[in-house]
């Protein structure tokens, strides 16, 4: 079984993953990769919940390097996303009602995440992406009923004191050096591709008279799935970073672009948004952090013996 679902789910090793190529005329790529309780999860519905991450790991891995990383990063959606169903059916069997105005609040957040001004807007980016406005709305009902449900069930036992807090600091230290990061934007170009380098010196005349057009030429040029979000990969730490990255964002000034990179799968332009240094957190200033991070092992740790107190008496057969 394993081997059958690991193939699946890099069947499509499009990079970065784009859902409206994989669902036009003779290149659907869709199967169905395990039922639970009867509910189907598709290979598409991973890419869905993958394609963000997926556009960010390029620029942290290459090759053979990339390839393990999307293919574990996959089965961990593939997981996530049994889990999520497991507690849906959990829910069907004393179901209350999700506030309407919840849902809509993250269909705003998706219309952000998009660049859509309107309900319309978001309507055809889905109908680009593959799939559609209500089944959007359909996913973040699934997602607040999944939030509620851990909430009810998990988060409301946990319970942290001073003293959990302040020993917990002592103990593991090492966990609050804040490495150096990189806000980032990037414009990914195929290596197959047919213009490629017309593209190229385009986007090279426009960024020497204007490093700013970066969002705009990102979203005309690039073949990554972050081309709705002007290339934005948002903050990265710069140890993550692929080797030519890092080298490349060295002596860059916030502002300021690097490119073309040449690379084993295309040609990229990095455009530096933001930087901050490595620094120590003292007690006091890790405070909060230290709080949220301890009360979310713990909740982790709670919402887990749910979710395989759930498994437990659940149906869930792999595709074979």
């Amino acid at each position: 079984m394993k081997f059958l679902i690991v193939f699946l789910l890099m069947t499509v090793m499009l990079l970065p993953f784009r859902a409206d190529e994989a669902t036009q005329p003779g290149k659907r790529i869709d199967s169905i990769l395990v039922s639970v309780n009867g509910t189907p999860i598709s290979l598409l519905d991973v890419l869905y919940e993958s394609r963000h991450a997926e556009s960010r790991m390029a620029v942290m891995y290459s090759a053979n390097e990339l390839f393990e990383e999307i293919r574990k990063y996959r089965m961990s959606v593939l997981e996530e996303l049994i889990k999520r169903q497991l507690i849906i059916d959990d829910f069907k069997k004393k179901p209350y009602n999700i506030p309407n105005q919840l849902i809509e609040g993250m269909l705003d957040d998706l219309s952000v995440e998009f660049n859509c001004g309107s309900r319309r807007e978001l309507e055809l980016k889905a109908k680009e992406m593959g799939t559609s406005l209500a089944d959007l709305r359909r996913k973040a009902t699934e997602r607040l009923i999944v939030q509620s449900m851990i909430a009810t069930y998990c988060y409301r036992h946990v319970h942290l004191t001073p003293r959990d807090i302040h020993e917990y600091y002592q103990q593991n230290q090492d966990e609050f050096t804040i490495n150096s990061k990189v806000k980032i934007s990037v414009i990914f170009l195929k290596k197959d591709r047919t213009d490629r380098l017309k593209a190229v010196n385009d986007i090279v005349e426009c960024l020497k008279n204007d490093p700013n057009k970066f969002a705009a030429l990102a979203e005309l040029y690039t073949d990554g799935p972050a081309s709705e979000s002007g290339g934005s990969l948002g903050w990265i730490e710069e140890k993550s970073l692929r080797k030519e990255f890092t080298k490349a964002l060295t002596d860059l000034e916030v502002g300021k672009f690097s490119g073309p990179l040449d690379t084993d799968e295309g040609t990229y332009f990095i455009f530096l948004s933001g930087r901050e240094d490595a620094r120590v957190q003292s007690f006091n200033d890790a405070g909060g952090q230290l709080y949220r991070e301890i009360e979310k092992r713990m909740k982790d740790e709670a919402a887990k013996r749910y979710v395989e107190e759930l498994k437990a008496g659940a149906i869930i057969r792999y595709c074979h």
